[in-house]
C-alpha cells in the first residue's frame, strides 16, 4: 500500500521536527558537559592543554545524545536522523559561539580554529547515534509441527 503525498508530506514535517529537537538538545548537552570541563580545567583538575579534546568530547557526546533523541522518535531511516541531527547540531555552533565570544570578558575569546574536527565530532556523534539506534527485526518464523 503507498502513501498519499499529504501523507509523506506529514511524515517529513515530523522526522524534520525531531531533527531539528534533536539538535537543539545535542546543543544544551554540549554547553554542560563544556560547563563541566571548564570547571576541572580552572581547578586544576585537569590540564590547560585538555581544552581542544574537551571541545571535541562534548561535540560527540552532545550528537550521541541529540541524535539519539531523535532517532527513538522516527524509527525509520535511523542513520539518516541522526546524521541530520548531528548536521543541525554543527550548524547551531558558530552563531553560539559567536554569541559567547561577545558576551566574553576578554576579546580572544571565540572558537578553537578546527571546523573540520568539530563538524567531525558532531556528525560521528549523530551516526553513533543512529546506527545504535536501529531496531533489530524480532519476528522470527516458527516451525509448524
Amino acid at each position: 500500500m503507498q502513501k498519499t503525498e499529504a501523507e509523506q508530506g506529514q511524515n517529513l514535517v515530523y522526522y524534520a521536527a525531531w531533527i531539528v529537537l534533536g539538535g537543539v538538545a545535542a546543543m544544551i548537552v554540549c554547553i554542560v558537559v563544556l560547563l563541566i570541563g571548564s570547571i576541572l580545567i580552572s581547578n586544576g583538575v585537569v590540564g590547560e592543554g585538555a581544552m581542544h579534546q574537551t571541545a571535541l568530547i562534548a561535540c560527540v557526546l552532545g550528537g550521541i545524545f541529540g541524535g539519539h533523541m531523535a532517532v527513538k522518535r522516527c524509527a525509520t531511516r535511523t542513520l539518516l536522523v541522526g546524521l541530520g541531527a548531528g548536521l543541525v547540531f554543527f550548524l547551531l555552533l558558530p552563531p553560539i559561539g559567536s554569541l559567547g565570544g561577545m558576551l566574553a570578558a576578554n576579546s580572544n575569546a571565540g572558537g578553537s580554529g578546527s571546523t573540520i574536527g568539530t563538524c567531525c565530532a558532531c556528525l560521528c556523534g549523530g551516526a553513533i547515534a543512529g546506527l545504535l539506534g536501529t531496531k533489530r527485526s524480532k519476528t522470527r518464523k516458527k516451525r509448524r509441527k
